[in-house]
């Protein structure tokens, strides 16, 4: 589906998907999105069968869980080869709808300038309708602008799964790009088949998930990979960006346990 020349594409990186998010794509497919799914999953058979069939998807696997980082610079380079403008990433598990698509959609149409000075920007649920810069973010609910995406160099393939999106936050603000976020997206579900728990601390909302310890320990390697790069390329702000990060993240997992 185009608007004034502009194509909008979906995106997935999956691992095992469960039965939701197959009908959240069957949806997707029948609305006449492109549709872009990498699957990192061991066993591709089962997810294959029911993705290639779809009129369209294009289904991209190496047969081999390779991580995230190189299931969204495929995505996004599959995309922007396909003409697309901009790849709409979800996480599998993160939950939404028709109405949820066509809001982001109509908002990134109705504000094509954006696509000059930001890279992406990440859409979510909530109250506000205020678009915010900021210097960090998750990969879900984010919009890239492949154009620009192209020029930063893609995702990094050298992290798995923890400090991809931060990275990429990193290097877009290098290359002379923004991330923004927008939180008023209608029917935008990032909890509810996630296994997070909410608690407030000082009156802040935040959720917290116990992880393993080898993914704990993919975490700490990656923050200290930004380190080493914030630190070699002199960039203090960002040295104490993510510092900051590394701190939330480790009390994070020290609340879980605790709690």
């Amino acid at each position: 589906m185009s608007n004034d020349g502009k194509k909008l594409a979906i995106g997935f990186v999956i691992h095992r998907p469960e039965k939701s998010f197959f009908n959240r794509i069957e949806q997707i497919n029948q609305n006449g999105l492109p549709l872009f799914v990498y699957d990192n999953s061991p066993e591709i058979a089962a997810s294959k069968e029911q993705i290639e069939p779809l009129i369209n998807a294009t289904y991209l696997t190496s047969g081999k869980n390779q991580g995230l980082g190189v299931g969204l610079a495929r995505l996004c380079q599959s995309a922007y080869q396909h003409d697309c403008d901009a790849l709409l990433f979800f996480d599998q598990d993160t939950g939404f709808n028709l109405q949820t698509i066509s809001f982001i959609q109509n908002y990134f149409y109705r504000h094509s300038h954006l696509a000059q000075t930001y890279s992406a920007i990440v859409f979510s649920g909530g109250n506000s309708s205020v678009l915010e810069d900021v210097n960090l973010a998750i990969n879900s609910g984010s919009l890239f602008v492949l154009k620009n995406v192209e020029k930063i160099g893609w995702h990094n393939e050298s992290y798995f799964v923890d400090g991809v999106d931060y990275e990429f936050c990193f290097r877009s603000c290098l290359a002379g790009f923004k991330i923004a976020k927008y939180s008023g997206v209608p029917y935008f579900d990032h909890e509810s088949e996630q296994p997070d728990r909410v608690i407030s601390i000082f009156g802040k909302r935040l959720l917290i998930r116990k992880y393993s310890k080898g993914r704990i320990k993919d975490s700490v390697h990656s923050y200290f990979r930004l380190f080493y790069t914030a630190l070699r390329l002199g960039d203090f702000k960002f040295l104490f960006i993510f510092l900051r990060s590394f701190v939330i993240y480790l009390f994070g997992q020290l609340l879980a346990r605790l709690s």
